[in-house]
């Protein structure tokens, strides 16, 4: 892929993203501020009138923000110059793309359409109640049941027709186009781990047939070879997909930890939760599997390799150089390497992003958040079922 043609692709991710901007804004700014297409149970709701949908294009640009981040981490470019199958999810998407397209756009339609307004209906009394409360003049909230039932159409489900393009513009044209990247970049690591590990043990299976100090020299270098090979993967896979639950973490945090959350609903909340878990579940299990677990296993055949190569080159009395090769890269691999130093080294060795992001994420998790990690980052679902089992 030459320069221009990254550009151009950067180009069209950024235009893309703009446009999914203007369109949510427009969306949300129709929902709550044209009286035609707007409620008073909506801006009730809101309890700040015309700030309301300035707050859902907030979180719409700090979504697309974050997305483009993501991209660029997961390095688009780079694909799209090693496997030209690998085309980039906007420009002629793979069948399976369109598939997760339409499934995610019968979601949005079903719970736009349906759980939300819904879950609006239930919980409006209680908010006109406490909006009430704190402002007795606010002219929106008084009576708003009984305006309810008697136009449920008009109050609830009309200004949900313009909001779509809301909810479309953030899950569908930011979200998702992430999400398929992922899957993209997860497929093509998974296959570069799985050669690399080959790799490394076709290596350790030759280290018993090492006879002289010269084969034992050769297989001690293509052993070494493969480890670091393995080890640079897993750097690469590491600084790529770090940032990626980082920037998820830091929506997740921004979304409750805000005034974003004033806007939506409970249910809104924690399905925005399900929907994040999507990027975060698969990134989540790419970290511990390759990443953690890898390189335990990768550094302990290492070691076996290198230990089987010093214990039969010992009893051969084999060259002193070779022997003090062996040492060195043992103690090595057993005081430099191990996988507390790797995981730091992948952190310097990155760039800013995940150092700045990570002492954000745990600045605002110690600071301002008042019901723990666990209910920010998982579903409340999950965390009532595993007390059920529990209990």
């Amino acid at each position: 892929m030459t320069q221009f043609q990254t550009r151009r692709l950067w180009l069209f991710v950024l235009v893309w993203y703009g446009g999914m901007l203007a369109i949510g804004t427009i969306g949300t700014f129709l929902a709550y501020e044209r009286d035609s297409l707007s409620s008073d149970a909506w801006r009730c709701w809101a309890a700040s009138g015309p700030h309301a949908w300035q707050r859902d294009a907030a979180r719409l640009l700090i979504a697309a923000i974050l997305s483009v981040f993501m991209l660029w981490n997961m390095d688009i470019a780079a694909a799209l110059r090693k496997d030209r199958r690998e085309r980039f999810v906007f420009e002629h998407p793979h069948r399976y793309e369109m598939v997760i397209f339409v499934v995610f756009i019968g979601l949005l339609l079903l719970f736009h359409l349906s759980l939300l307004p819904s879950s609006f209906r239930t919980a409006l009394p209680a908010r006109a109640a406490l909006n009430l409360k704190l402002n007795p003049t606010n002219g929106y909230c008084g009576n708003i049941a009984t305006r309810v039932a008697a136009d449920d159409f008009g109050q609830i489900m009309k200004p949900y027709i313009p909001y779509m393009l809301y909810a479309t513009s953030l899950w569908i044209g930011v979200v998702t186009p992430v999400f398929l990247v992922l899957l993209r970049r997860i497929h093509g690591d998974w296959k570069q781990w799985t050669e690399r590990r080959t790799a490394l043990d076709a290596c350790l299976s030759r280290v018993s047939q090492s006879e002289s100090d010269a084969e034992a020299g050769r297989s001690f270098d293509k052993l070494h070879i493969a480890f670091q090979n393995y080890v640079i993967g897993l750097k690469e896979v590491a600084e790529r997909y770090f940032p990626v639950l980082l920037a998820v973490s830091l929506a997740l945090l921004y979304e409750q930890l805000t005034t974003s959350k004033e806007t939506v609903t409970t249910a809104a909340v924690e399905s925005g939760k399900v929907a994040l878990w999507l990027l975060l579940g698969p990134t989540l299990l790419i970290c511990i599997t390759m990443v953690a677990v890898g390189y335990q296993n990768a550094a302990r055949k290492a070691e076996s390799g290198f230990r089987a190569l010093a214990v039969a080159s010992t009893e051969r009395r084999a060259s002193p150089e070779l022997l003090d090769r062996l040492a060195t890269t043992r103690a090595k691999l057993m005081w430099e390497e191990s996988p507390a130093a790797f995981v730091l080294s992948v952190v310097k060795s990155a760039t800013i992003s995940i150092p700045l992001l990570l002492a954000i994420t745990a600045y605002i998790v110690h600071t301002l958040s008042t019901e723990g990690w666990l209910g920010i980052f998982v579903p409340r679902v999950v965390i009532d079922f595993v007390r059920r089992v529990f209990s």
